[in-house]
């Protein structure tokens, strides 16, 4: 009988000596992860932080756009849709006398004459060109700040008969006399009207060389 609670003692001893281990194991682990935790807690209030900033400043941003685009659009229109309109006379010659740009959609429509306006939906390809060449022109000296920028353009006038295209081309000429202009182009007719002309020749495929 004694030996067997001399055992049983033991045995208790065993399973208590144990249960101490694990409880430091336990006590150790459950500092290392709330360490972890801690660690981890602060690193993503970092990230959040940093994305308040960044959401600050993109809204900042945002709101400097839209203040600007509505100033743009409330008084630059107006002299662009104006100096658009002289262009577009001049390349039509006539026909068409004005162009008016909507100021919420930026769309240019344009007039025969006082009475009546002309979506330019219904234009022809070749006219909806030659407005929004004018646009062009006119946003370019209304963005300049009084700079006389350059205006590069790739092959505007691809659509226009031989009457229009002659006016744009005289009409580009004068543009160029104040500011640079810069025409990309595969048609040859345009040396006819403009020097100098740089001719880029087409990439030769590369050539293996033996080893």
């Amino acid at each position: 009988m004694l030996s067997r609670l001399a055992a049983d003692e033991e045995r208790g001893k065993d399973e208590l000596s144990k249960i101490r281990v694990r409880r430091g194991v336990l006590r150790s682990t459950v500092a290392d992860d709330a360490a972890a935790m801690r660690i981890l807690i602060r690193d993503k209030q970092d990230q959040l932080r940093r994305k308040e900033r960044l959401a600050e400043a993109l809204d900042l941003a945002i709101a400097t756009m839209n203040a600007c685009v509505q100033d743009f659009q409330e008084h630059a229109l107006d002299p662009v849709a104006t100096q658009a309109g002289a262009l577009v006379r001049e390349i039509t010659d006539g026909r068409y006398r004005q162009v008016e740009i909507n100021q919420q959609t930026m769309t240019p429509f344009v007039s025969l004459d006082a009475s009546r306006t002309i979506d330019i939906d219904v234009l022809s390809r070749g006219t909806q060109d030659q407005v929004y060449l004018a646009v062009r022109v006119g946003l370019v000296d209304a963005l300049s700040g009084g700079h006389q920028l350059p205006i590069i353009l790739d092959d505007p006038c691809v659509h226009f008969d031989d009457e229009r295209l002659a006016a744009t081309t005289r009409l580009l000429n004068e543009i160029a006399r104040e500011r640079q202009v810069v025409l990309l182009t595969k048609d040859e007719s345009y040396t006819r009207w403009y020097q100098p002309v740089l001719r880029l020749q087409r990439a030769q495929p590369p050539v293996d060389i033996p080893s």
